[in-house]
């Protein structure tokens, strides 16, 4: 998530900082483990203002590769959060950016702080993957995220709520 409201403040760095750090400790996580999987970035909110109520906002930043966290890395510190949150439309273009491969097991991870504010229906979009018979379950971090959100977001897949920075990243 690279909208604006992830610039804010979340104890002493932005929403988008914690993210970031996070996604980089998963990533290095799972690259110990098994160093044959391979990660992608898509990111949605970062390339418009808010203003411009951009809703096609989200791009691949990072194809998939294996050992590309360091360039992860670095590419995510050079956004700026600041548009709208198209989450809908980016977990159906992140279904396109998987390889074509029938061994893979995909899943996408969503780490955002709020909701869809696009007209979107994010679990719409993931039923539709399933019946598809595309196998994508993300796993979304909620970053501080109103308790009333929950249920638009259990409908998409493995919901984890961080109320704070070590249940962040006790998420990993």
């Amino acid at each position: 998530d690279g909208s604006g409201s992830m610039k804010q403040k979340w104890g002493d760095k932005t929403k988008f900082e914690r993210a970031r750090i996070l996604l980089a400790k998963i990533i290095d996580s799972v690259e110990r483990k098994n160093p044959n999987v391979e990660f992608a970035v898509r990111v949605f909110g970062y390339q418009f203002s808010r203003d411009q109520r951009n809703c096609k906002d989200s791009k691949l930043l990072i194809p998939f590769a294996k050992n590309n966290s360091e360039k992860i890395a670095t590419t995510l510190q050079n956004l700026s959060p600041q548009g709208m949150s198209p989450i809908a439309q980016s977990i159906q273009l992140a279904a396109k950016d998987f390889p074509d491969d029938l061994k893979s097991l995909n899943s996408i991870i969503l780490i955002t702080d709020g909701e869809e504010n696009c007209e979107g229906d994010p679990c719409k979009i993931s039923k539709e993957l399933v019946d598809k018979r595309i196998t994508l379950k993300p796993f979304i971090v909620g970053l501080n995220v109103d308790s009333s959100r929950y249920d638009k977001f259990n409908c998409m897949g493995t919901f984890y709520e961080a109320k704070d920075e070590s249940s962040l990243y006790n998420t990993v």
